[in-house]
């Protein structure tokens, strides 16, 4: 896992999108260490550069899957999901504090998930409807209200019942899931 080519592969694909106001995105992540945060402290991309490598799995897994296993044209749908699979976990951006050779939780960081994701990106650029349901539904049945314990609540099991009749954002969540529970675990 190399840092900085995962970072180049990630401006590279961003830019691509051609988003008015993308370079100011790519600017607020590399000022924000995007690029050298883990994803987590626990479960998955624990280590530096965790966040990028997770979001270049979530992508890369998306479009392997869209294309060998459905054999849909992902050219359709590229641009949308180079946006949400980069960008989905923005929130963590300062979550966690480096403390020696380990890193431990921010106590101070605003307790949302998605819908602060969502927050970060719209700074910058404009989502379509499709890329900001593909972020806030990614964490799936650990986001709803109803099941919530630990997480961070952020809709109701109807609302994601709602959304899952549309078969794209169901597999956004199943390649997030997969990537982090599967794939990244124990890394």
């Amino acid at each position: 896992m190399d840092i900085q080519e995962n970072k180049e592969k990630i401006i590279k694909l961003l830019e691509s999108t051609k988003k008015e106001g993308i370079n100011d995105l790519i600017n607020y992540l590399e000022k924000n260490n995007y690029f050298e945060s883990p994803a987590a402290i626990r479960y998955h991309s624990t280590f530096e550069g965790g966040l990028a490598y997770h979001s270049l799995s979530v992508y890369n897994l998306y479009k392997k899957m869209y294309e060998e296993i459905f054999k849909l044209d992902f050219e359709e749908i590229k641009n949308e999901i180079i946006i949400a699979a980069l960008l989905h976990d923005l929130c963590k951006l300062g979550l966690y504090i480096k403390e020696g050779n380990k890193y431990i939780t921010n106590k101070n960081h605003p307790k949302k998930h998605a819908t602060l994701s969502i927050e970060i990106i719209k700074k910058f650029i404009v989502l379509t409807e499709f890329e900001e349901k593909l972020i806030k539904y990614h964490m799936g049945m650990y986001g709803v209200k109803e099941l919530s314990r630990n997480t961070l609540p952020e809709y109701s099991i109807y609302q994601l019942a709602g959304t899952y009749c549309n078969k794209k954002i169901k597999l956004f969540y199943f390649c997030d899931d997969l990537s982090s529970q599967f794939m990244e675990s124990g890394k």
